[in-house]
């Protein structure tokens, strides 16, 4: 008998899901070798997972192109991927012609959970996706072929791979996704991590009218952010000779034409790990020392019964879990690491505000947000240390970069007057460049006068339009923070 092949001469088996006939061969042939501590698992046990998972994976792969990784004769002989239906394909599964490079392939779209069960009965044992989903027009009963190059659809998450180099603890992997994690909540992104099964980890951030473009720009921002603040754990070189005790943060998935191991897809190693959401609670104690393992089909689907879906937060729209009644607020499944934001309604009646008469186009972007030791922000800050990324200690609150320049003669001045020609604008800028003044509108109109010291340290004006004033707090790493936004 075959590690992996063995076992194959079982009768098939014909299962009727959703109104679908679907055929397993050989549903006694041994996938997934197992080692010493965890036994052989059949390509029966994968199905099974397969249709377990469905209720909670589906949201998460719909209206994605499906790019199959297969291992026919089991996980210990070679694989390839696999992108266009072949002529077998049951005609129930809901294709997605795709043009890339001049050329057609013809993907599957995973609408129900037969497909999934069709996909294991095919040895498709990874499930391979975009972060971007195709619009209706892509979809349906006569699809239109999507042109990738001449792409329209926005991404809706972002993903960062952490990937362990030769001799890097799953310690260091989870101090880097802490820090990333800090870097990426500090611009509004929420992030949920994603042991991926393999080695390492897998990040994602919800994204909202983000071009696929930005995205690629905001993960290598955070690349070379990463690799600027721990520098002795990241690199950003795909180069393997530099990776031995580092971890390489892969920020290149963000490409529309590339792909990324769907969230709860199996993967192709001797034991049937899932690439498998986690909670933050769990990465930090991991970044402590503590066991931060990879999981199995079986312990995902005990705690996908127990805790639900915690990829939930990311889908577009809510979406029940495979186990509603069971699962707790989100909240209570991984609570926030920090106090959330206090709300601040909208003043009554906005105040109409006087413009720059330049473009906000073309700014220098507003520091990003740190978790750096006192010690490492004094080596960045030296007058030796050449020219680096600026960083800042960034707890809570906004940041924003202030510009002050002419105003527009819009009819609109601070003080009200009409025709004043000296009159001058503040516009208040995000980090992302997006214009943010009117979002703001009750502190856009604060004097351009005020104080603004070289290097964006929080001004007594911003200070002194937050409720509790310039007050302080004690942050997790122990430092001092100060309340308010850093301009």
């Amino acid at each position: 008998m075959n590690a992996t092949g063995g076992l194959g001469s079982s009768a098939p088996e014909v299962t009727e899901i959703g109104g679908h006939r679907v055929r397993l061969t050989n549903p006694d042939k041994l996938l997934f070798p197992g080692d010493e501590e965890h036994p052989p698992t059949t390509k029966r046990e994968l199905v099974a997972y397969y249709r377990r998972i469905a209720p909670t994976m589906l949201p998460h792969l719909a209206g994605r192109p499906v790019t199959r990784k297969r291992w026919p004769n089991g996980t210990g002989e070679p694989s390839f991927f696999t992108k266009n239906l072949d002529s077998g394909t049951p005609d129930w599964i809901p294709r997605a012609p795709i043009e890339h490079r001049q050329r057609v392939a013809t993907y599957p779209l995973f609408e129900e959970e037969a497909a999934l069960a069709w996909a294991a009965q095919m040895a498709a044992i990874e499930l391979h996706v975009p972060q971007w989903r195709l619009p209706a027009s892509a979809r349906g009963e006569s699809p239109e072929t999507y042109v990738l190059e001449n792409a329209t659809a926005n991404p809706d998450r972002l993903v960062v791979d952490l990937d362990p180099g030769p001799g890097t603890p799953m310690r260091d992997v989870a101090r880097v996704a802490l820090a990333a994690r800090d870097i990426l909540e500090s611009i509004g992104l929420t992030t949920v991590p994603v042991t991926s099964g393999s080695k390492g980890i897998h990040l994602y951030a919800g994204l909202t009218g983000v071009s696929s473009a930005q995205a690629k720009e905001v993960s290598t921002v955070l690349a070379k952010a990463l690799a600027a603040e721990l520098p002795d754990l990241v690199v950003t070189s795909m180069k393997r000779a530099i990776r031995d005790g580092k971890v390489f943060v892969d920020h290149s998935q963000n490409n529309q034409a590339k792909t990324t191991v769907s969230p709860y897809s199996v993967r192709g190693r001797a034991r049937p790990w899932v690439a498998a959401p986690r909670t933050w609670a769990e990465v930090e104690a991991g970044a402590e020392g503590e066991p931060l393992p990879q999981l199995t089909m079986s312990e995902v689907l005990e705690r996908v019964e127990r805790d639900g879906d915690l990829l939930a937060r990311l889908l577009p729209t809510p979406t029940p879990t495979s186990t509603p009644s069971a699962t707790p607020p989100a909240a209570e499944v991984d609570p926030p690491s920090r106090p959330a934001r206090p709300h601040r309604p909208p003043a009554s009646t906005p105040r109409r505000l006087p413009t720059l008469t330049r473009s906000i186009a073309g700014l220098p972007s507003p520091m990003l947000a740190s978790t750096l030791t006192p010690e490492r922000e004094a080596q960045l800050t030296a007058v030796d240390a050449g020219e680096r990324w600026l960083f800042e200690p960034k707890w809570d609150g906004y940041r924003v970069l202030v510009v002050v320049g002419p105003a527009k003669n819009n009819g609109a001045t601070h003080d009200g007057d009409e025709n004043d020609d000296d009159a001058t604008a503040v516009a208040l800028v995000s980090r992302t460049g997006r214009d943010i003044t009117q979002d703001m509108s009750t502190v856009a109109p604060v004097a351009p006068s005020s104080p603004v010291t070289r290097g964006f340290s929080t001004p007594r004006w911003w200070r002194s339009t937050t409720p509790a004033g310039p007050a302080s707090r004690r942050s997790r790493s122990g430092r001092r923070a100060t309340r308010g936004c850093g301009c």
